[in-house]
């Protein structure tokens, strides 16, 4: 079963990359993506406090979405900071979440205006 990824005109099956008109794209044709396993956490608390208090504890707050729902989740800071610093949204994710390995595109990566320090992922 291909992964849709909200919003873009591609899914992927295996290890290959298919654009909506079904050519295909791989590292030959000019496009690569590098692939990183990473493992996340269900987030249960939301709001201000609970996201200050992730943050003191190394986490960053982020969203996974699976078909039309947004799971909340965290990634433990030291393991994505250097994975989004070297490649930006351009990276595949192989997620390990609750036991399951999902495979996820980084969509969207909100940072601090000032000191660029990460403030949420949306894959």
């Amino acid at each position: 079963m291909p992964l849709y990824i909200k919003g873009i005109n591609h899914y992927l099956q295996g290890n290959t990359l298919l654009v909506k008109d079904d050519s295909v794209v791989t590292d030959k044709g000019g496009f690569y993506m590098e692939e990183y396993n990473i493992s996340v956490k269900n987030r249960e608390e939301a709001g201000t406090s609970a996201v200050r208090k992730m943050k003191r504890e190394g986490m960053v707050p982020g969203v996974l979405y699976r078909e039309d729902k947004g799971i909340p989740i965290t990634f433990v800071r030291d393991e994505i900071k250097p994975i989004l610093d070297k490649n930006g949204k351009d990276v595949l994710l192989n997620v390990d979440f609750n036991g399951q390995k999902i495979k996820a595109k980084v969509q969207e990566i909100q940072r601090e205006s000032i000191n660029d320090e990460i403030l949420h992922v949306g894959t």
